[in-house]
Parts: structure tokens; C-alpha cells; sequence
């Protein structure tokens, strides 16, 4: 199964763009563009932000680093797991009240275009919020793995559970399909 490839055209012709198109977004050859959408050049991790870049797509971005946050490692956090879960859980908190905030206002909102200037600031903060979670959560799982729990036999397990709810299809994370 060629899940990358076949992302990168369904993203590609979301986008309304020819494979030559988005070879000029993405500073590659068509025929470059042609072989990952075809699963005849297996597309590495750079090559798919790259194209997830040109694209602003962040169905690619997850696929290519498993998130659409940059990745970064809080080096001055302490990572104690008691600390780092009242973090997350304030974090959590404040992300929530954010989103809650947001609700009110873009209910009828479906592209940033249909945004006001309040509605724009305001579902920033809402993304600012939630990306805070993200990380809070990484360093929750710092933590754990420092403790010696498995956090790779979580992500099979919730994998495993994201696919019995019909979430995502097999071959969606192949790095994992041995594993499971």
C-alpha cells in the first residue's frame, strides 16, 4: 500500500493543483512529484514537509512528522510526572475555556475568509491553546518513559483502539503495522 503517495495526490488535487503545479510549489520535478504519488519513489520524511508545505496541508504534515506542531523539546521543563501532569491538566484547562470561547463565535464559520478580526484572534489563541496541550502531552510522556513506562506499546494499543472506531485505515501508519 502506498498511503503517502496516495495522500499526496488526494492533497494535491484538494488543492486544485497539476502534479507539474506542485512540483514549482515544492521546487521538484513533475516526474519526481509523478513516482511518490505512485508509490514508485518511497517519499522521505523531508520530502513530505516540503510538499505538505507547499500544499498547507496538514494531513501531510501529521504523516510526514506526527503532528502539525513543530517539534520541539522542552530542555528547562522539569519532568517529574506529578509536575508534568498538573501541567498538562492546566494546560488542558486553558485550551478548553479557549475552544469553548471560539465555539461561540465561529458556528457558522467555514473558511478563515467567512472570519471576522475577532474571530481570527480568537481561534488563533483557541490553535495556541491546543498546540500547548500537544506539547504538555510530549512531556507527560517524557516523563512516564522516564519512569520506564512503554509509550510505544500505548501508540499500539491506541492505534489498535483509533481503528476499531473506524478513525483510520490499515496502512494509515505502517511504521506500526508490524507492532500491532
Amino acid at each position: 500500500m502506498n498511503f503517502k503517495g496516495e495522500l499526496v495526490r488526494a492533497e494535491r488535487e484538494k488543492a486544485g493543483l497539476t502534479q507539474k503545479e506542485l512540483a514549482e510549489k515544492a521546487n521538484y520535478s513533475r516526474a519526481m512529484i509523478s513516482k511518490i504519488e505512485s508509490g514508485r519513489k518511497k517519499a522521505k520524511k523531508h520530502d513530505l514537509i516540503l510538499i505538505a508545505q507547499a500544499l498547507n496541508s496538514m494531513y501531510l504534515m501529521i504523516a510526514a512528522r506526527g503532528t502539525t506542531t513543530l517539534p520541539i523539546v522542552f530542555d528547562q521543563i522539569n519532568d517529574d510526572f506529578y509536575v508534568a501532569a498538573n501541567k498538562f491538566l492546566q494546560e488542558c484547562q486553558e485550551a478548553i475555556e479557549a475552544v469553548e470561547d471560539v465555539l461561540c463565535l465561529a458556528h457558522n464559520v467555514e473558511t478563515i475568509e467567512d472570519c471576522s478580526d475577532e474571530q481570527k484572534e480568537s481561534i488563533m489563541y483557541a490553535l495556541t491553546q491546543v498546540c500547548d496541550v500537544n506539547h504538555a502531552c510530549d512531556v507527560v510522556d517524557c516523563a512516564a518513559g522516564n519512569m520506564g513506562f512503554d509509550i510505544e506499546k500505548r501508540n499500539r494499543k491506541n492505534l489498535e483502539k483509533y481503528r476499531q472506531r473506524n478513525y483510520l485505515s490499515y496502512g494509515a501508519r505502517p511504521d506500526l503495522e508490524a507492532a500491532t
